[in-house]
């Protein structure tokens, strides 16, 4: 397997994190939670500080005594974005949630299409991405590693993609380690990964100040 360009490490993350802002353009129903929405923003918050991790475990040479992470577990590749493809299928879940529980305007109806035609649970690209088992190993005695993204399809027109496009849709990725600038490469693309994540976080944490209070964060049955 060829070494896949490092600007392709972990881009897949934003294709349906990038759904959010435009979900929270739509009206929202009556079926609408905002303790399910605040959730979202929690396990957003999770991912975004698995990613720093990945970018500090790639972009430094050794582990620092007085690093952020100096008090944890040395971090390892695979387990770091084990855990991110963990959460990555909750966050799934949670933005089918977001669809659902909304209206789109004939202005977001196309963003609201496509965000379902990936998160509703009788989709294939969703089926494909819960059943896919958690993929990261390292070959070629630590040189490398390899794991396999899921990207979401942009401009299709379909109410959902089914399971053989979804499995086409499957990118097998093999990146280098084998050098200080591989790794700092990787490390950057972690970064670019957190940078796009942030941007979701802001419009959402906007959203919540201008849309809840905390009496609807705490009822079980918020509206």
């Amino acid at each position: 397997m060829d070494i896949t360009p490092p600007a392709g490490f972990l881009a897949e993350l934003g294709d349906i994190h990038d759904f959010i802002p435009g979900l929270l353009d739509c009206e929202r129903k009556s079926g609408w939670h905002w303790p399910t929405f605040y959730l979202l923003y929690v396990k957003l918050d999770r991912v975004a500080m698995l990613l720093m991790q990945v970018g500090h475990l790639f972009g430094s040479p050794a582990p620092e005594p007085d690093g952020p992470f100096a008090d944890d577990a040395a971090p390892d590749a695979p387990g770091l974005l084990g855990m991110i493809d963990t959460h990555q299928k909750t966050i799934v879940a949670l933005v089918f949630q977001l669809y659902r529980n909304t209206r789109p305007s004939a202005a977001g109806q196309a963003i609201h299409d496509l965000a379902g035609a990936h998160v509703h649970p009788k989709s294939g690209w969703y089926q494909t991405l819960m059943a896919g088992p958690v993929s990261c190993d390292t070959g070629d005695g630590g040189r490398t590693f390899q794991r396999t993204a899921l990207p979401a399809a942009t401009g299709i027109r379909c109410e959902r993609i089914d399971a053989v496009t979804a499995e086409c849709m499957l990118r097998h990725q093999r990146f280098d380690t084998d050098s200080v600038t591989a790794r700092q490469q990787l490390a950057e693309a972690a970064g670019a990964a957190g940078a796009r994540l942030g941007a979701v976080q802001r419009t959402m944490s906007r959203y919540l100040l201008a849309n809840c209070t905390m009496e609807d964060l705490l009822h079980p049955c918020s509206r």
